[in-house]
């Protein structure tokens, strides 16, 4: 009985620290997740930003070459050229405003959302395994095997 009890305690304790290990996975893939979402976020508010500001600056510099020369005007007119064609790439390839790092970033968000549950199942899992453990280590002849080789109770 003291035998069998104690490979009962054994094995449930084991179950309880593989299920904990499985929620610290899905800890860590959310951490992980987490900060991707923030670097393809940030590179997605620069990328617009820079896109933003270049345009403002060549409207100002093609504003300002129309009292210069004409050499003066043509470098605005160039500048002028290529912010339009990169925010034309932005329009027409990308079909804005679904720009691929907003999909990058939605679909992140997807997982980060697939993760949580993820979270939620191996917390349900773990708390099973603990339940199934802890009532060994209370429950007769169990508890007597427990007291006798230091099998305490897990926190849920």
């Amino acid at each position: 009985m003291v035998w069998s009890s104690y490979n009962g305690l054994v094995s449930a304790e084991i179950q309880v620290e593989n299920e904990w290990a499985q929620i610290e996975v899905q800890y860590q893939r959310r951490y992980d997740l987490i900060l991707n979402v923030v670097n393809a976020t940030k590179l997605y508010i620069n990328y617009e930003q820079s896109l933003l500001t270049d345009i403002a600056a060549a409207r100002s510099g093609w504003t300002d070459s129309l009292d210069g020369s004409v050499d003066e005007q043509i470098n605005a007119a160039e500048e002028m050229d290529d912010v339009s064609n990169r925010l034309l790439a932005v329009v027409v390839v990308e079909d804005y405003p679904d720009l691929d790092a907003n999909t990058l970033v939605l679909g992140l968000i997807d997982e980060l959302e697939g993760t949580e549950n993820r979270i939620a199942v191996a917390r349900l899992r773990y708390n099973e395994a603990v339940t199934e453990y802890n009532k060994k280590v209370r429950l007769f002849p169990g508890n007597i095997v427990a007291n006798m080789f230091g099998f305490e109770t897990k926190p849920y």
